[in-house]
C-alpha cells in the first residue's frame, strides 16, 4: 500500500451497511428504482426530490450524494456547486445520473490523466463489445 492511500479492511457488504447515500430526483418513479437499486446493494438511503431539499440534508452525515442532472429549480449542476464550495465537503463523493447516453464524461478543467484513461477504457470497451459473442463476432 501507498503512502498516503485509504486502508480498506473488511468486506464491501459489511461496509455499504455503514455509509449513507443521499439520493435526488425530482421523478418520484425515478426515486423509488434508484432507491431500491442502492437499497439492494446494502447502503442506507434517504431520498428528496430536489437540489434545495438535498442541499440542507448534506450535513446529516451523508457519505455520497446520487443526484438526477436536470430538476425544477436548483438542478444537479448548480446542486454540485454549491457542495464544491463548501471546503467540508470538497471530497463528497458525487453521482450524477443523466438521460444524456453519453458512455463517460470529463469535468473541466480538463485533468490529462483522466482524459486519457477515459479515452483508453472506452476504446478497449468499444473493442472488446465488437468482438463479443452478443455482436455477432
Amino acid at each position: 500500500m501507498k503512502t498516503g492511500e485509504p486502508h480498506v479492511t473488511g468486506s464491501l457488504a459489511s461496509q455499504a451497511e455503514s455509509h449513507r447515500i443521499l439520493i435526488v430526483d425530482d421523478e418520484p418513479s425515478s426515486l423509488k428504482t434508484m432507491n431500491g437499486y442502492v437499497e439492494s446493494f446494502g447502503y442506507k438511503c434517504e431520498s428528496v426530490a430536489s437540489g434545495a431539499q438535498a442541499f440542507a440534508r448534506i450535513d446529516a452525515g451523508i457519505d455520497l450524494v446520487l443526484l438526477d442532472a436536470r430538476m425544477p429549480g436548483m438542478d444537479g449542476f448548480e446542486l454540485i456547486h454549491r457542495i464544491r464550495r463548501r471546503e467540508d465537503l470538497a471530497y463528497l463523493p458525487i453521482i450524477m445520473v443523466t438521460e444524456a447516453n453519453a458512455d463517460d464524461f470529463v469535468v473541466k478543467p480538463l485533468d490529462s490523466v483522466a482524459l486519457r484513461a477515459g479515452i483508453g477504457v472506452l476504446l478497449q470497451v468499444e473493442i472488446c463489445a465488437r468482438h463479443s459473442p452478443a455482436a455477432g463476432a
